[in-house]
This record gives structure tokens, C-alpha cells and sequence, in this order.
């Protein structure tokens, strides 16, 4: 649009535009490199505040118990933030944990959900946040240990996209379960693709690797710290849902974009239509039963039923219905 814009002036508008531009372009250089004018912003990396991380990351508090919240800031290049931020401190719930303008908390009354208490940081206009989740209890108990060891039953290996609880095991000085400590989990690489569900001590992976899944507490002044480490493959299992269109009357399918499975992982096909729906695979050789009491090869769908096949073979498939026009899609198995 510039461009167009510019053709159009006569030539003297042209350079008169230039100029204002140029100069323009010197003042505001001047304003940003002239100190002892004033700077726009931060000139070194050290100022620019880029993140903040508060301790505890949990905390189990009796009835009356205080306890103080401290803060590191972190500036862009990593580095310790040369300013001191401004912070304020909120509680979501003030009935139960309140907390003071320096940033002890005050615990009042029973919490069995966590309470959030979140922490603003800013400087130099730029504003970063962190909380600390806190449970309330009746009163002290003499906690000894945290862990997160996995039963024998489950396994470190996990599909993406599936929704995994732990199930930490906190004991008292005597060896006894403690189930009213509230533990934190986090991952120790932030560019891991792991989503969180902090108060549901649950997370999700979101991309092939490894990781390190950490959880912490601080339960009536001690802080306990244990870790756990996962590893996320493709998908096990992902499912298509066949539908009809009340528009067009014609069959739809979802998810409609290419995706991923694991080998040996199973696609589970519904039909939520009223007729019976045929489909077929373009290797029905690849499509293996799912479970000895299923079968194998193409699918004849029941209405409002399901139907699964496994694959183990690594390649590409496409699934296509028998119906006029046809609904397909496509599955990458790695």
C-alpha cells in the first residue's frame, strides 16, 4: 500500500515525504541511544525482566501457620534480573489463605483444594507471573519423605495427547500415608511440550522425548523435592468419528487432518449415522485385530457402533468409506 501511495504524489511530495521519514527516523535513534536524554528502554539484556519463580511452589500450611514467599526474577539472557520489580500478591481465596503485602502467607481456615495465590512481578513495563498453590489443614503432622515412584503397573511411556495422574506418595516420620499434603508438579525442561494441570497433579505430553516430571511441596516448613522421568511416544490409540452432515446429508469425518500412532497402536472407528457404514483400508493386510475377540481387515460399522484394528506396521494408511461421495482419511504409523 506504501508503495502504490507514494506513486501517486508529484515528485517534490515524494522527497518532502522522505525527509520527514529520515528525520523521523534520527530523532527516534537519538531518543533510544541518548542516555542522558532518557531511555525508551532496558540497554542491556540484564534489565529486561523475562521471568519469575517463586518458593514454595506448594505449600501445606496448618490453621495459623506463616510462612514467606521469596522471588527470583530472571532477565532474558538468562541471567539474574539487575532491577528489584515491583510485586504484588493475590489470593483466590482470602477466607482461607490471605497474604501480606511482603508476601507471607497466612493460612485461616481448612483449604483441602488448593488455594492460588498469584504473584505479579513487573518492571520497566513489562509484568511476569507465578503462584504458589496452598492446601490448609486442621493441624501439624511430622512428615518424613515424598515420592513419585510409579506402581509396578504403570509405565514410564506415554502417548501424546494422553492425560496421565500421579499419584504422589507423601508419609509422616512413622512411616504412615499422609493424604492431605499437596504436591507440585513441574518439568524440569520448559520446552519439553508438557501441559500442566498443577492442581490435578495430572499433565499431558504434547511431543515425542524424554523428560523429567518433578514434584514438590513444602508441608509445615520442609520442603520435599522428587522426580520421575516419562518417556512420550506417538499416539496408542486414536479414534475417528463418522458422522452425517444435517446439511448436505452427506458423511463427515473427524478428526479431518492426518495424524499420528504408534506402532501397535489401534484406530478405533465410530459410525454415528443410522446405517450401517463399510470401510476399507488401503493395506487391509496392515489392519490387525485389536484384541483376540475382535476381527481384522476392513470394517462393516453397525450404526452407532465401533469398530478398532491395530497397526504395527510403519507407513502410511488411508481409510475410506463406501458411501457415495466417499469420506477418507490418513494415518502415519512410526
Amino acid at each position: 500500500m506504501t508503495l502504490s501511495f507514494l506513486s501517486a504524489l508529484p515528485g517534490w511530495a515524494i522527497r518532502a515525504t522522505r525527509a520527514v521519514a529520515v528525520a523521523s527516523l534520527l530523532a527516534l535513534s537519538t531518543a533510544c541511544t541518548d542516555d542522558a536524554i532518557g531511555s525508551v528502554g532496558p540497554s542491556r539484556p540484564d534489565q529486561v525482566l523475562a521471568r519469575i519463580r517463586v518458593t514454595p511452589r506448594a505449600a501445606t500450611m496448618a490453621v495459623g501457620d506463616a510462612l514467606p514467599v521469596t522471588m527470583i526474577a530472571e532477565a532474558i539472557d538468562r541471567s539474574v534480573f539487575a532491577g528489584v520489580p515491583e510485586l504484588r500478591f493475590t489470593s483466590a481465596d482470602s477466607g482461607k489463605v490471605t497474604v501480606a503485602a511482603d508476601g507471607t502467607l497466612l493460612a485461616l481456615s481448612v483449604a483441602a483444594s488448593p488455594v492460588v495465590v498469584e504473584v505479579v512481578a513487573t518492571a520497566g513495563g513489562v509484568s511476569k507471573y507465578d503462584s504458589v498453590l496452598v492446601t490448609v489443614t486442621p493441624s501439624r503432622a511430622a512428615v518424613g519423605s515424598l515420592s513419585l515412584a510409579l506402581p509396578p503397573w504403570e509405565s514410564p511411556h506415554l502417548g501424546i495427547g494422553s492425560l496421565k495422574f500421579l499419584s504422589p506418595t507423601v508419609l509422616d516420620t512413622a512411616g504412615n500415608q499422609l493424604f492431605d499434603v499437596f504436591v507440585r508438579l513441574e518439568v524440569r525442561d520448559r520446552a519439553s511440550g508438557v501441559f500442566l494441570l498443577p492442581t490435578l497433579t495430572a499433565f499431558v505430553p504434547q511431543r515425542r522425548g524424554t523428560t523429567w516430571i518433578i514434584g514438590s511441596t513444602t508441608a509445615y516448613g520442609q520442603t520435599f523435592v522428587d522426580s520421575v522421568e516419562f518417556e512420550f511416544t506417538d499416539p496408542t490409540e486414536m479414534s475417528v468419528f463418522l458422522y452425517t452432515d444435517p446439511i448436505s446429508n452427506t458423511i463427515l469425518a473427524s478428526p479431518e487432518a492426518p495424524f499420528y500412532l504408534g506402532a501397535g497402536g489401534i484406530v478405533s472407528i465410530s459410525n454415528y449415522t443410522s446405517s450401517t457404514l463399510q470401510v476399507r483400508w488401503s493395506d487391509s493386510t496392515a489392519a490387525e485385530a485389536a484384541s483376540e475377540w475382535e476381527l481384522a481387515g476392513n470394517l462393516a460399522i453397525a450404526p452407532y457402533g465401533a469398530e478398532r484394528r491395530r497397526f504395527s506396521t510403519p507407513g502410511t494408511y488411508r481409510w475410506t468409506t463406501v458411501t457415495m461421495p466417499a469420506q477418507s482419511g490418513e494415518f502415519v504409523v512410526r
